[in-house]
């Protein structure tokens, strides 16, 4: 079991992502207290993650870049978190980070595939370097 397992915080990490991107979808952004008597923070709740990514000034912007400053209509749509470092008091240290995921290609951009008649021989090709004959 490790520590961060046995005391659980309320918001998401740059450790919780271990050390991998994640694609996620937004499901709301709230105000929430981080300490009394501080102002309140926005918070984005993410689809099946039950921590908060607290949102900072550089994230919320790139954030608006992509999906709008309109923050109800983030609702429903995907980002990706990722760790990173940044610079903070003189010191580099981990945080999360967004983008925008990368668009996926859709099936009528693949090209089909070439269709052989059945009484030619089909020549089988062999790329040298992906060969992975084991001796």
């Amino acid at each position: 079991m490790k520590l961060n397992e046995m005391f659980p915080s309320k918001w998401l990490k740059a450790a919780d992502l271990e050390g991998r991107p994640k694609l996620v979808t937004v499901e709301g952004v709230r105000m929430e207290a981080m300490e009394e008597g501080k102002p309140l923070k926005p918070v984005l709740a993410l689809r099946g993650l039950t921590q908060g990514l607290v949102l900072n000034k550089t994230n919320g912007q790139a954030l608006a870049e992509f999906l709008g400053d309109d923050v109800d209509k983030w609702v429903g749509r995907k980002i990706v978190i990722f760790p990173a470092q940044a610079a903070f008091q003189g010191k580099l240290v981990d945080c999360i980070r967004v983008r925008e995921p990368k668009p996926q290609p859709t099936v009528a951009a693949q090209p089909a595939p070439q269709q052989t008649k059945a009484t030619e021989p089909v020549a089988a090709t062999v790329d040298a370097e992906a060969d992975d004959v084991p001796f």
